[in-house]
């Protein structure tokens, strides 16, 4: 989805009421009573009901029992009836804006009243437009950011990863080499094993008192020339004795790298 945009205004009245929507924002709380009270038209004072006077005979001797009082008829400013309009002393156009934000609103309202049918249309659209994405903003800056969370994790090394030791693979002909001695006191694991055969060649491990692999056919037509055994958290153990490499290959070079640990009794 494409994002929204605010268009610029392209009418006097649009640029005075962008105008007007960056000041507002800035505005204090005693600015905005100020022109929250410009705004509104001074109160009209509701005109008196007029009371029709009532004429009280004057006290005296008791007037003749045929005797009649008669009132005049009181005359009204208007129909009998009604009453004249008043017209407020004060107008809102009259009111004399107090703040710069005041001054803008002034003439954005007279700017306004000077549109065509097809500019207040264009202004409306414009205004609602400007609406809506002050509105997404606000939405978007109440949102928290959500940290991503950690979708792989982390392989932890084993414990033993910064004791390792390293030794050498390397035979010319047939035969077997030991590539680490018997540890003494010491339990060995192996960690890794590396390897590659410049021909066709079986290949075992001797892992100490747990025996001997295997045979492992490299070099040939369809078999690999060499391979990595990357043990991880489950070594090779071969207790207190060395660990060796045996090859039947004549005249065949292997050559790579055992790592390997020692690990004291507890």
């Amino acid at each position: 989805m494409a994002n929204q945009t605010t268009p610029s205004p392209t009418t006097e009245a649009g640029i005075a009421f962008a105008a007007w929507v960056a000041d507002r924002r800035t505005l204090t709380p005693e600015e905005l009573a100020d022109i929250l009270a410009q705004l509104q038209p001074p109160a009209e004072v509701a005109p008196a009901t007029p009371t029709p006077p009532v004429t009280t005979p004057a006290a005296g001797p008791a007037a003749a029992p045929q005797a009649t009082i008669t009132l005049p008829i009181q005359q009204w400013a208007g129909p009998q009836g009604s009453f004249a309009t008043l017209s407020p002393s004060i107008l809102p156009a009259d009111i004399a804006p107090t703040t710069a934000f005041g001054q803008e609103f002034q003439a954005w309202v007279t700017k306004r009243d000077a549109l065509t049918a097809a500019q207040i249309a264009d202004l409306t659209a414009q205004i609602a437009t400007l609406t809506q994405n002050l509105a997404a903003v606000k939405v978007a800056a109440a949102t928290p950011t959500v940290a991503p969370a950690l979708i792989i994790a982390r392989t932890p090394y084993p414990k033993w990863w910064n004791a390792l030791l390293t030794a050498p693979i390397s035979l010319a002909t047939a035969g077997t080499q030991i590539i680490v001695a018997t540890p003494g006191k010491f339990t060995l694991f192996i960690a890794s094993i590396v390897l590659v055969v410049s021909d066709e060649t079986n290949i075992s491990f001797g892992f100490g008192v747990f025996g001997s692999s295997g045979a492992m056919l490299l070099g040939g037509g369809t078999q690999p020339s060499g391979m990595v055994i990357a043990m991880g958290d489950s070594p090779a153990p071969c207790g207190k004795s060395g660990f060796t490499i045996t090859s039947d290959g004549v005249d065949v070079a292997v050559g790579g790298f055992v790592t390997y640990y020692l690990e004291t009794e507890t």
